[in-house]
């Protein structure tokens, strides 16, 4: 049974690259434009691999909100962004996000660092 993985981000190139990438690997996508599709589609997901900065939601409230709910809070959460970790400030630390991996990405480092974070 494979896993399904959300890729959330406002730039629809990236979701189309994360979603040919992932459906290879074997997983099932879900996809969301911004934080607030998002939000609505979770029922069924087992990781979600989200942006930093979209409209709306950005990447650390909607990893708070996936916390703050009981049927979410165990889900992995890898931020995938072009800003660098270090820029992403005392919110992006406190929000309960797994893991980072930088933009532009390497297919083979996410896909290592999915394997890390998800339990298999």
């Amino acid at each position: 049974m494979s896993k399904t993985i959300m890729s959330v981000d406002d730039c629809e190139y990236i979701r189309i690259l994360l979603r040919q990438i992932l459906q290879d690997a074997g997983y099932g996508v879900v996809e969301a434009a911004d934080g607030v599709e998002a939000l609505g589609k979770l029922s069924g997901v087992d990781m979600i691999i989200t942006d930093m900065d979209m409209p709306g939601i950005n990447g650390v409230q909607l990893a708070r909100a996936v916390r703050d709910d009981p049927a979410t809070r165990g889900l992995p959460i890898i931020m995938l962004s072009a800003i660098n970790e270090r820029d992403l400030g005392p919110a992006y630390r406190q929000s309960g996000i797994n893991s980072y991996s930088p933009k532009p990405f390497d297919p083979d480092e996410l896909l290592a660092t999915i394997r890390t974070v998800m339990p298999q």
